[in-house]
């Protein structure tokens, strides 16, 4: 059987990463943090999704999640992303499940990934929130790896996020993640 929902993956730039260089085709006032969670947020409200993925969220704007959404989205942990070179940032991956399409729900973590498990219309489906290394090949695909194996008993996965990598189908992750039936 076919079932249709409603997936928002999504990196929202954490603060603690803008610089205006980094982002010259990004128009100044989307670079103001403030303004630009409550743009994404609008988006959020109007699209009303089944699941949402975020990547980069700080944990100010996690608070304003978890207030705003407690009653309409099972919300996972903030899990922050260890960034190679750096200390520890605020930013991290938080995944949100609409409770009025999914029950049962299990929240675990694969790395600093959000790995949850739900039923969907009494199937039970897999939901990885990513964010892959963005410095190191050989990093992601062990990420991917450790994915693969925690979803690989799973008839349902969805995996998305910032997979830190240009798509190419037959190339690199992805390869990896169609060889094992799983979706992206």
């Amino acid at each position: 059987m076919i079932y249709y929902m409603k997936i928002l993956s999504w990196n929202i730039l954490a603060e603690e990463w803008i610089e205006k260089k980094y982002y010259p085709m990004v128009q100044e006032q989307l670079l103001e943090s403030k303004k630009r969670f409550k743009t994404i947020m609008k988006h959020i409200n109007k699209m009303s999704p089944d699941v949402i993925l975020l990547q980069e969220v700080m944990k100010n704007n996690y608070k304003y999640l978890k207030k705003k959404y407690r009653y309409k989205y099972f919300i996972s942990p903030l899990l922050a992303v260890p960034w190679v070179g750096y200390p520890v940032g605020e930013s991290g991956n938080v995944t949100l499940l609409k409770l009025s399409k999914f029950q049962g729900i299990t929240s675990d973590r694969i790395d600093s990934m959000n790995f949850l498990t739900a039923y969907y219309k009494d199937e039970r489906v897999g939901i990885v929130n990513v964010h892959l290394d963005d410095s190191s090949e050989t990093r992601r695909k062990k990420q991917i790896k450790k994915v693969i194996k925690k979803t690989n008993k799973l008839d349902k996965v969805i995996i998305g996020g910032d997979c830190n990598e240009q798509y190419i189908k037959n190339r690199g992750i992805y390869k990896k993640l169609q060889k094992n039936n799983n979706s992206i």
